[in-house]
């Protein structure tokens, strides 16, 4: 799980220089950022043998915990702070990279338990309004072949 974090902090934390190499403009680089965000969101509430799935959650909680995403009061609708993304970015980076050098699985433990958390109120409500905005939820296939 800590490596697929590592992987996702990265993507993020090289978008500035990619950034300055051109090879995104300031749109560019802003949809980079909002989809940083985008596949953070859960429709429900992850299982534990779902890696990515927490791995995912836990960002979402970094990140609102240290103010890139604010969920409006009344609205209930996320905001991002772009001005603050790099910085919190690098710091999560960091410590995931400091976990991983220094090689104690109880601090991995311990880290993955203080992020990986869902509350109803704040998580459940969002999910809640995702599910609702989605148009289809559920394809079911039967194959003649396999005679399902």
């Amino acid at each position: 799980m800590l490596e697929e974090l590592k992987s996702d902090l990265v993507s993020l934390y090289s978008a500035p220089a990619l950034r300055a190499s051109d090879y995104f403009d300031d749109d560019g680089l802003r949809s980079l950022y909002a989809d940083g965000i985008r596949r953070t969101l859960q429709i429900v509430r992850p299982r534990a043998e779902q890696p990515y799935q927490n791995m995912q959650l836990m960002q979402f909680n970094f990140f609102l915990e240290n103010g890139l995403i604010e969920v409006g009061a009344n609205s209930g609708l996320l905001a991002i702070n772009y001005d603050r993304y790099h910085e919190i970015v690098t710091d999560f980076l960091t410590q995931v990279l400091q976990i991983q050098y220094a090689g104690d699985y109880e601090l991995a433990q311990e880290f993955v338990r203080r992020w990986n958390y869902w509350d109803d109120k704040l998580h459940g409500k969002l999910a809640e309004r995702m599910q609702a905005a989605a148009n289809f939820r559920r394809t079911m296939i039967s194959y003649q072949a396999l005679k399902d």
